[in-house]
């Protein structure tokens, strides 16, 4: 190379999932006035890789000379610059004898020069003072710097890189086979067993590897190096016992330079001060990522020092930064830093474990009882942090507090049933009932929680949990308690198909309480009740006073249920704009993930409204794009579906798959599964608002009568009789018989005959 040297040590097996990244750090370099950047990461992540392959990339586009230097095996035998000098000084070309820093910064004129250095954590701040020199005095001289920190030389463009990515919990083999991090374990554990396949059998194992090392490239290497010796299910369930337990033995072209995983995390610990350990080892409280403000509620400390010492941390590399699809800033830790500090400091201390129960539960009390901004900021807060709410019920468990453990959990179910996967919220009560120490007002709650959770997949066993809760509260002062227990056992009774049992129980619900969120649950049922026994009238009345109530209180999923039952009124009365608009607001009163059980009702809803209406194949389509959102909403999602929803979309996906066809229906599927369930409600309320306006001119053919009395009219006059005809569209005979009496009182007729004469004579 001319003017210069390449210092490349060996040669290089291909780099894993770095494209991206290489590609960014040349155009840097390269093609802009940045003249420093300093590439940092947490210890492991493949600074050192990078390095050399972005120096083997962009070494010869530097005609004045490349030099890539190496701090790792660097001593200090003389003054401060020694080791610095003595490590840049190796790329010097060697037939020159005059290998000093004044020389190398008047060997200029051949054009731009290149600095690579590594490790510079390790030369500190002598590299720091030689690097700013050199910048000043030396205009055509780049530098890329590889550190676990900032070097903090003035016109420093930090560039961070990040862990590889990991694949998802749930996925095809492909999906997960393509991660990077996965890729990265097949390579090396190809290097130390040919013959290793990755497979059906093994695919899940060795993704949940890379997860549970947060796809650090080093500690990957050194699991899938164990393939030599063990397979992915055991090496799996090695790392989820303890993720520091993996060695550096050799892997031929992969070997590491670390004996083992919890020595290199020791060594990633090396100059960070007292205070801001003791600060890391309270923030391994949190199960996974958490917000500036939560880590200073747990921490305690006065905002100023705080916000210098997370900043130290961060640039440390000891935290990293997630960036939510909202643009809020939130931090993590990798997981074999938060094990090392857990076992080698004993974790949080007492005082920040408190802080932190006190902080979800503030958290989960401000959700239950906000209105609107609020309530909407913490919801979304407590779903993000769902583990760590399941381990804050665990906690007050382990104190023997298990009153406060229910009282969470009743927080949590009045802002939101889609916090906490229904396994979790049954376990934590199972225990807090088995460990006893309760009062029979707390008792009565458990009992009460455990048949809501109940409610949808084991009405039966509901049933039981809500009269023994009954048969406690009847005893207690507690009237609301006991209106929360009519509620539910009507809402039993209306999953079982009980209509009478269920109005009976809603209405002593809604008798006596009237502020409470079981009052406007209980207004929802009943209502719905009403719509099964086809008195939409009933059904109207209680659905708009539910909205009302639901409303006042700043309730917006209770307020989209109620938005639901009175879009299902208007849909059986055949006015599909009507339903179309309140479907509409129902869906800007919802959010995804938060209100996840919330947007699945309105999904299922809008799948029958569509079913309703869909004449042609493509309309037929957009109502499978939605029933296939639908199905996969509740793939994802452990709550159950209670047995009258389920057997309604099972027949609306038997009739589209007829209509369409089985290729049609999975095309749509695989469709509908590319958008979130909201983008497909959103799409399929705009589509029908399309449908409506091409139908309005066909309105005015047969006015006065709407879309849905000209489609009885019309079956009318093709002979069918009334059940037949409900049968055909859908609805209830009752629902046609009134249908029939306004068609016969616009059209001014008095039999069927009449009817049918006046469909031929417009049609």
């Amino acid at each position: 190379m001319s003017g210069g040297a390449s210092t490349m040590p060996y040669w290089l097996p291909a780099i894993v999932g770095r494209k991206k990244e290489l590609t960014v750090l040349k155009n840097l370099i390269t093609g802009s006035r940045t003249r420093l950047v300093t590439v940092t990461g947490p210890l492991g992540v493949g600074k050192s890789r990078l390095a050399l392959e972005c120096f083997s990339d962009i070494a010869p586009r530097f005609p004045g000379g490349a030099y890539f230097c190496d701090f790792t095996e660097s001593h200090d035998t003389g003054g401060p610059d020694k080791p610095v000098l003595a490590a840049v000084s190796e790329g010097w070309p060697h037939d020159r004898a005059d290998t000093d820093w004044g020389a190398f910064k008047h060997d200029g004129g051949k054009g731009p020069r290149l600095l690579v250095l590594d490790h510079c954590e390790t030369v500190g701040e002598p590299l720091r003072a030689l690097v700013a020199e050199l910048l000043a005095s030396c205009a055509d001289v780049n530098v890329i710097a590889f550190s676990r920190e900032p070097l903090r030389v003035y016109g420093e463009f930090l560039f961070r890189l990040a862990p590889l990515a990991t694949p998802p919990r749930s996925g095809s083999f492909i999906e997960l086979a393509g991660a990077p991090s996965v890729e990265l374990f097949l390579d090396i554990a190809r290097a130390v067993r040919p013959e290793f396949q990755l497979n059906e059998a093994n695919v899940r194992s060795v993704a949940g590897i890379c997860r549970e090392l947060d796809g650090l490239p080093l500690a990957i290497t050194m699991a899938a190096a164990r393939t030599k010796i063990l397979g992915p299910n055991s090496i799996y369930a090695a790392v989820r016992e303890d993720v520091n337990d993996l060695s550096g033995d050799s892997a031929g072209t992969f070997a590491t330079k670390y004996a083992d995983l919890r020595s290199a995390t020791e060594i990633s610990l090396c100059g960070v001060s007292a205070r801001e350990l003791a600060i890391l080892s309270d923030l391994t409280v949190f199960c996974g990522s958490f917000s500036l403000s939560a880590s200073a509620a747990v921490i305690g400390a006065a905002e100023e020092s705080f916000h210098r010492q997370m900043e130290s941390l961060l640039d440390k590399n000891l935290l990293l930064t997630v960036v939510r699809p909202d643009g809020e800033l939130m931090f993590s830790m990798l997981r074999t830093t938060r094990d090392h500090l857990r076992r080698r400091r004993k974790g949080a201390g007492p005082g920040a474990r408190s802080r932190y129960i006190s902080y979800f539960r503030g958290l989960a009390k401000t959700a239950a009882t906000a209105t609107d901004e609020k309530r909407q900021q913490c919801r979304e807060q407590l779903v993000q942090s769902r583990e760590d709410v399941i381990q804050v019920c665990r906690m007050l468990i382990d104190l023997a507090d298990h009153s406060r453990a229910v009282g969470t959990l009743h927080l949590l179910r009045d802002c939101s049933r889609n916090v906490l996967h229904t396994r979790d919220e049954r376990g934590i009560l199972d225990e807090v009932l088995r460990r006893g120490s309760l009062t029979d007002a707390e008792r009565a709650r458990a009992l009460r929680l455990l048949g809501e959770i109940e409610s949808a997949g084991d009405p039966d066993l509901a049933h039981r949990r809500v009269l023994d809760a009954l048969a406690i509260s009847t005893g207690l002062p507690d009237a609301d308690e006991v209106a929360r227990c009519h509620s539910l056992l009507g809402r039993v009774a209306l999953v079982r198909g009980d209509l009478r049992g269920a109005e009976v129980c809603l209405s002593r619900a809604t008798s006596s309480v009237s502020a409470t969120k079981s009052y406007r649950h209980a207004l929802e049922d009943l209502a719905q009740v009403h719509l099964y026994a086809h008195n939409a009238h009933m059904a109207q009345v209680l659905g708009e006073r539910a909205l009302r109530a639901n409303l006042d209180a700043g309730d917006r999923p209770g307020g989209a249920l109620s938005l639901f039952v009175l879009a299902e009124v208007a849909a059986d009365a055949g006015e599909v704009e009507r339903a179309r608009e309140l479907l509409s607001r129902a869906l800007s009163l919802l959010s995804w993930p938060e209100d996840r059980e919330e947007v699945i009702i309105g999904l299922e809803l809008l799948a029958v409204v569509l079913a309703r209406t869909s004449k042609t194949v493509e309309q037929w389509r957009q109502t499978a794009k939605v029933l296939a959102a639908i199905a996969d909403a509740h793939h994802d999602d452990e709550h159950p579906v209670p047995s009258r929803r389920r057997e309604r979309i099972n027949e609306l996906a038997d009739k589209a798959k007829q209509v369409i066809g089985l290729s049609g229906f999975k095309e749509e599927r695989d469709a509908g599964m590319l958008s979130t369930p909201v983008e497909v409600f959103a799409e399929a309320l705009s589509r029908l608002l399309l449908e409506h306006d091409r139908s309005a001119s066909s309105q005015r053919c047969h006015a006065p009568l709407t879309d849905r009395e000209f489609e009885v009219a019309k079956l009318v006059s093709q002979g069918l009789t009334n059940r037949e005809i409900g049968r055909e569209l859908g609805i209830a005979e009752w629902t046609v018989v009134n249908h029939l009496r306004k068609i016969m009182k616009k059209l001014d007729c008095s039999s069927r005959v009449f009817v049918a004469k006046w469909v031929l004579d417009t049609d």
